[in-house]
């Protein structure tokens, strides 16, 4: 199955999820290396959008109808967040203010329930369902 493609997120996505809260740049004095730390470690480092993706790509080898369901739910939301992020700079602080808020929990939501989904796959599969 192919999954390289699947995820159209540019430069305007992470910009929608810098100002929502759900993604943030490194840390420019932190100095490590990722072949350093071990790689449980390094999977709980990732970002949150990152993680995301991983997991959403992670359910098409154990569940190829929740893949495409989660990752069409996924990538409406970075749609819409993006439409949004065009509008935001016309829009009163108040209104930004619900709406990054609204946006970040959305996301939350949607990563919560493909952790949720991957986890059920794997189970499934150790269950040998």
């Amino acid at each position: 199955m192919k999954i390289s493609g699947y995820f159209k997120f540019g430069a305007t996505i992470g910009s929608v999820l810098m100002l929502t809260g759900c993604f943030s740049l490194p840390n420019a004095n932190a100095s490590y290396h990722a072949e350093t730390i071990p790689a449980a470690q390094h999977a709980n480092q990732l970002p949150s959008l990152d993680r995301c993706q991983a997991e959403v790509s992670a359910l098409a080898q154990y569940d190829e109808a929740r893949f495409q369901q989660q990752h069409d739910a996924l990538n409406g939301l970075m749609d819409r967040s993006a439409k949004y992020l065009l509008t935001r700079p016309q829009l009163a602080a108040d209104m930004q203010a619900t709406l990054d808020s609204v946006y970040q929990a959305e996301l939350a939501k949607r990563c919560q329930q493909i952790h949720s989904e991957l986890f059920r796959a794997m189970l499934a599969q150790a269950d040998g369902e």
